[in-house]
């Protein structure tokens, strides 16, 4: 597999990989958009999928250049993708069902139901846009967690954590107070130092076992 470090000196043939490394060193509402801005370049809905080392996209060969173009503006480092593309779950009926879970648990099986079941483009489009509107302003999105007013936290002193995750996210992490006394562990990428996750150490102590790559003894 190629990696691509200048996406002009490559000659894609419309298969591509975006890899787990790229994605999480963006936010989620950035990668939102970079999915609503490229839809439009894939050939059918089977032609983006998840897979084990990040998401495969097939897109229409006539629209090489302007694929390559969007995903440069963003500046994510992708990969040319030769595998199989296997038939999944349309990824808007997915990111629907996901989003109703989170905003009405109660009604989601029957929404859901509903909703793969519409025939009319224009009005599964919009029941999608309610939906998604509701859950941006919800206490589930991104840009509502991102409008919180931050904690105030203090360092305590100890030595700093530093990890590279299974997908090569170079990681930090620091035990800090809050003000109320609460002591805590303060999770962030080198790269985005102010973008820290609070975990409590035994919640930080899993995180770290699941996601720190494994150093092989000799």
């Amino acid at each position: 597999m190629l990696s691509v470090q200048n996406i002009n000196s490559v000659p894609f043939r419309s298969s591509y990989l975006i890899p787990f490394s790229e994605i999480n060193k963006t936010n989620s509402a950035t990668m939102r958009e970079v999915g609503a801005v490229t839809a439009k370049y894939i050939t059918a809905p089977n032609s983006m999928m998840q897979t084990p080392e990040g998401i495969a996209v097939q897109v229409d060969d006539a629209k090489d250049k302007e694929y390559e173009a969007i995903i440069a503006k963003y500046g994510l480092n992708i990969q040319k993708y030769n595998g199989k593309f296997e038939p999944q779950e349309n990824i808007t009926d997915r990111s629907y069902s996901f989003m109703v879970s989170k905003i009405d648990p109660e009604n989601a099986e029957k929404r859901i139901d509903a909703y793969k079941n519409l025939k009319d483009d224009n009005e599964k489009g919009k029941e999608y846009m309610n939906v998604y509107n509701e859950f941006k302003n919800s206490p589930y999105s991104i840009e509502y967690q991102q409008n919180l007013p931050k904690p105030k936290i203090k360092p305590t002193g100890t030595p700093i954590i530093k990890y590279t995750t299974k997908d090569g996210e170079k990681m930090m992490a620091r035990e800090v107070v809050l003000e109320n006394g609460y002591t805590c562990m303060a999770v962030s990428n080198e790269k985005n130092l102010s973008e820290a996750i609070l975990m409590n150490k035994e919640e930080f102590r899993k995180f770290f076992v699941e996601n720190a790559k494994q150093i092989a003894k000799e």
